[in-house]
């Protein structure tokens, strides 16, 4: 099995057959090549089951974000009158607000975030979609950029703001 994090217990998780054969079709039984086959495979199939959200990422505009939370006070200010109307009082509702915008801000940073690291990974997802060869180091690169990727892109869309 593999150290503890999000990729091993995927990767222990969906495949758990997974048999390793060299060019003559007979069965590899040394373990730790294996484990470095299946680490191999499954750090490029996640990158391209992943290749939707990283060309979505790379349209996030952090301009929309911006004037949003610039305008933030005016907002509320507008919507005022509507809220000293509400039963549970001004106070709280401009809490909730603060609340949202401290949402839109982390979202905003995330995705900018998130839209780094997808254009690299966009730089690299073609020679893995069109089977070219790759190094060691390119296959670390694009490992680590796929966990980042995949890490960030699950807590921004689980948990992005926390009071």
């Amino acid at each position: 099995m593999y150290k503890k994090g999000w990729f091993s217990r995927l990767a222990n998780g969906v495949l758990n057959k997974f048999v390793v054969v060299d060019q003559s079709g007979a069965i590899v039984r040394d373990l730790a090549l294996s484990k470095k086959a299946l680490n191999f495979y499954y750090t490029l199939e996640t990158l391209c089951s992943a290749e939707r959200r990283i060309y979505a990422a790379l349209k996030h505009d952090p301009s929309f974000y911006e004037q949003i939370l610039e305008k933030a006070e005016d907002i509320v200010e507008f919507l005022m009158p509507v809220m000293q109307k509400m039963r549970l009082g001004e106070e709280k509702y401009r809490r909730g607000f603060q609340h949202f915008f401290d949402f839109l801000k982390l979202w905003n940073e995330k995705s900018i975030l998130l839209e780094s690291l997808a254009r690299e990974l966009s730089e690299l997802l073609p020679l893995v979609l069109k089977r070219q060869p790759i190094n060691q180091e390119t296959y670390e690169r694009i490992k680590k950029l796929v966990i980042q990727f995949i890490y960030l892109f699950r807590h921004k869309i689980i948990c992005p703001y926390r009071s």
